[in-house]
């Protein structure tokens, strides 16, 4: 189902919550701290009760302090405003206090979830559309990546000449891009192979300029907002399905596996995944075994033979390659107004550098094959 489509159907369950109130009124404040505490859901609990780790490894409980961390401008508001904000919230019994900590009733559980989709989606469009029109990014890219497709992952040529080579698409055949973002990835490929790409992805804005930049294309690109947890192409509408770094934002790695088996074309169907994967420090390394990691036990459980490249080298390559290359863009950034990008991209490096360095951190390309 389209995710625009999936929205409304969803705003109109609001009647039946248990408040009567027009949540389309709430302030904010309110619909921020929903979608955050559903954010806090999305993530698995630690041993410590109460908190949450996050993918950058963050342990955070959900506290006002800690819902207050998820917040652009979090410094700046008064803790006492998001202490009435939750009293309003309590009210409308949307969350429920245990301790000091925050969680969604079952019905906060159905509006945070819509909030937080709307909100990442709004993100992710201007944060799409800010990266496109920069020049300090398409030369980031470049340097980085070794060409510009606006590339909001980890994924260089290297990596890329390996997922067509290993796919082997026909003029024939059509693929499924899943998370597409801007579309560049799936063009490039459409391009070289001439087979037929559909790209989907959440944030309708970016899917639209997608459609606009590549009219002269629509033979064979075509681009659609949807929802990745409800996929609603018919089954073996795909003879492949690419999975580059987003299979992190599904709310199960199983069950989204299972339902992108049944939409492969048999019986040469196939399926393409890049995929990283962290253990904690007091976690067994033996889950970052390409059989261990959530992908390698997904595809296992869903009955597909696969085969797996390490790429964890050759990303901490790219992770060097990063911050090398934002440090010296830097002031182009900046008088563009996106620092917050340059800050966001040598954040992250550092942080999985960290982790590689400590042996905690992998990448591997998966290509999954239905059973003849």
């Amino acid at each position: 189902m389209k995710l625009m489509s999936h929205l409304v159907e969803r705003s109109r369950m609001l009647d039946d919550i248990a408040c009567a109130d027009d949540f389309g009124d709430m302030p904010d404040l309110e619909k921020r701290i929903l979608a955050i505490l559903s954010l806090f859901e999305t993530n698995r609990k630690s041993g410590n009760a109460d908190e949450y780790v996050f993918p950058d490894s963050r342990r955070i409980r959900p506290t006002l302090v800690g819902i207050k961390s998820f917040l652009r401008e979090g410094a700046a508001i008064d803790i006492e405003k998001m202490r009435a904000s939750t009293e309003q919230l309590l009210r409308r019994k949307l969350v429920a206090k245990k301790s000091d900590c925050y969680f969604l009733s079952d019905s906060g559980k159905r509006v945070g979830k819509i909030f937080r989709i709307e909100r990442m989606s709004k993100g992710y469009d201007n944060l799409l559309s800010r990266t496109g029109n920069s020049k300090a990014y398409s030369l980031f890219c470049e340097h980085v990546f070794g060409k510009d497709l606006s590339q909001f992952n980890v994924l260089d040529m290297e990596q890329l000449d390996t997922l067509i080579e290993k796919l082997e698409l026909k003029p024939s055949e059509v693929a499924l891009d899943l998370g597409c973002g801007n579309g560049r990835i799936a063009e490039y490929i459409s391009d070289l192979t001439g087979a037929k790409m559909v790209g989907l992805d959440f944030a309708a804005e970016v899917i639209k300029n997608a459609q606009q930049q590549t009219v002269d294309k629509k033979d064979r690109l075509t681009y659609v907002p949807g929802d990745m947890n409800e996929l609603s192409f018919k089954e073996g509408s795909f003879d492949a399905i690419i999975s580059i770094d987003t299979l992190y934002f599904v709310e199960s790695i199983d069950a989204t596996i299972r339902r992108l088996k049944k939409l492969l074309k048999p019986p040469n169907g196939r399926l393409a995944i890049f995929y990283d994967q962290t253990c904690d420090p007091d976690e067994s390394r033996d889950i970052l075994l390409p059989e261990n990691t959530k992908v390698g036990v997904a595809l296992s459980s869903n009955g597909l033979a696969y085969e797996t490249v390490d790429y964890t080298t050759n990303s901490k390559d790219i992770w060097i390659r990063e911050i090398k290359a934002a440090e010296e863009l830097k002031e182009l950034f900046v008088k563009e107004d996106n620092a917050d990008i340059y800050e966001d991209r040598v954040q992250d490096a550092k942080r999985t550098l960290e982790k590689i360095e400590d042996g905690r951190h992998v990448r591997y390309f998966y290509l999954a094959k239905l059973k003849k």
